[in-house]
């Protein structure tokens, strides 16, 4: 598996134990949205995803990187991620990538 599909299949996994989502974690379409009418999520749902994500990645999301389009759906969270660990120094890996 490419490292671009594993991210995305981590942060399908961390999406589906954060919004403790009945349906396997591939079943996640990448452009559904969490919030509202796409998954349901809520405020507080998407906090527990934001902290779950920092947690698993070993990464920090800042204050005033937490903007709606940023944890919209698998796509733009995977892309956000990315961007974030691709900043890291050398030698800091999250779980599993």
């Amino acid at each position: 598996m490419d490292p671009e599909m594993k991210l995305k299949a981590q942060v399908k996994q961390v999406i589906a134990e954060a919004l403790e989502l009945e349906i396997a974690p591939e079943a996640i379409p990448d452009d559904e949205l969490l919030c509202g009418a796409g998954m349901g999520a809520d405020s507080i749902v998407m906090l527990q995803l934001v902290m779950a994500l920092e947690a698993h990645f070993a990464l920090e999301v800042e204050d005033e990187e937490l903007r709606a389009e940023r944890f919209a759906s698998v796509r733009s969270i995977t892309e956000f991620v990315r961007g974030k660990m691709d900043k890291r120094p050398c030698g800091q890996q999250s779980k599993g990538i």
